[in-house]
């Protein structure tokens, strides 16, 4: 069982040393990997607690937000298809018991839209759409550090940039979902959010 973020990183750790040599040669960036973990899981957390201190009843942990930003792309580390690797990350931590961390991260960024693309993989895109706040705190640090602190606009441009063919098309599909959520986030943060849709999502009493 996984309790701490270090444990968590040094979870990170172990799955990077298993990427094989190919993958490494073939450009897969372990030090990006690295730092973009890290950071996902410094604003995870930070925003868990800006959140926190406007909303007594909001029941998101930190700690637990911080593991799972940190381990949010494991899935990277265990398959060469980067488009589910939200789906391979998910079903490895359940493998280890990280039941709660598996639920918080296996929504990220835009898994729903790629099996919605590729219906050939036989999944339900509705069983990969974000159900609690928890889901939405890691797509929203997920958005704002790539290997650096980062506005949404930013991201989505530097994407659609850098992606292309049904990872692009996933972008482009998702955008407006995406801005919805991390507008929501930003209004959590700063205090604003309208209080008659608090129940939006399950995490909340």
């Amino acid at each position: 069982m996984i309790e701490t973020i270090e444990e968590a990183e040094a979870l990170l750790e172990d799955l990077i040393k298993q990427v094989p040599d190919y993958r490494i040669t073939d450009g897969f960036d372990i030090g990006l990997l690295r730092k973009h973990s890290k950071g996902v899981s410094k604003v995870a957390k930070q925003t868990t607690k800006e959140i926190r201190q406007n909303y007594d009843n909001f029941n998101v942990d930190p700690v637990e937000m911080g593991i799972a930003g940190m381990l949010h792309d494991v899935g990277k580390c265990l398959s060469d298809d980067f488009l589910i690797h939200a789906i391979v990350g998910g079903e490895y931590l359940e493998l280890q018991g990280l039941h709660q961390i598996a639920r918080n991260i296996r929504t990220h960024f835009t898994i729903r839209e790629v099996l919605q693309i590729q219906e050939s993989r036989g999944l339900n895109p509705d069983d990969f759409t974000p159900k609690t706040w928890n889901e939405l705190v890691i797509i929203y640090a997920d958005l704002h550090y790539y290997v650096d602190r980062i506005s949404f606009e930013e991201r989505i441009n530097d994407l659609l940039i850098r992606r292309t063919g049904d990872g692009k098309q996933s972008i482009i599909m998702a955008v407006n979902r995406l801005w919805g959520i991390d507008s929501d986030i930003e209004e959590l943060r700063n205090g604003t959010y309208n209080t008659d849709k608090l129940n939006k999502y399950s995490f909340l009493d």
